[in-house]
């Protein structure tokens, strides 16, 4: 993941996240597709832009995005080590509990090799997920998982 990552979400970027997160945009298909966007995905979103912010824009969009305590917990706590003031940090934690289907999925072990890892892929099994999208080597080594697609941000934007 970015820990070693130095770059700092200034207030001007924040704000500007928060209201695209918060804006209700009309899905043009609702429902169509269930996907689980991984930490590192929406990390990289916030911090970086590029393909991750791309996948976070069009699964708002277009998707019905699924996620669960530990990945916002894992999220929120990553953006604390990266100094995101706590207020932001709040707003953000409300508004993706807001635009997300949150799942407390069963306890569920020994499928990824790393066992971080298994809290993730349960969370998007528990939310019917048809997609699960991460940068996580360990994670994508799986390719799937039952009905699972599991892909880079880059892969899914490629997805019609």
């Amino acid at each position: 993941m970015a820990k070693n990552s130095v770059r700092k979400l200034g207030s001007g970027k924040r704000n500007q996240w928060l209201k695209t997160l918060a804006t209700d945009d009309a899905k043009t298909d609702p429902g169509n597709r269930r996907v689980l966007i991984d930490t590192n995905v929406w990390y990289g979103a916030l911090l970086y832009g590029g393909n991750p912010e791309l996948v976070v824009r069009r699964c708002k969009r277009y998707d019905t995005i699924v996620s669960s305590p530990y990945l916002l917990n894992k999220l929120l706590s990553l953006l604390k080590e990266r100094g995101a003031p706590y207020k932001w940090r709040n707003d953000l934690e409300r508004v993706l509990k807001r635009m997300t289907q949150s799942f407390e999925p069963d306890d569920f072990s020994g499928i990824s090799r790393d066992p971080k890892d298994d809290p993730i892929i349960a969370s998007a099994i528990a939310g019917g997920c048809d997609y699960l999208i991460t940068n996580d080597g360990d994670l994508l080594e799986l390719g799937g998982y039952k009905q699972l697609k599991i892909l880079k941000p880059l892969d899914y934007l490629k997805i019609k």
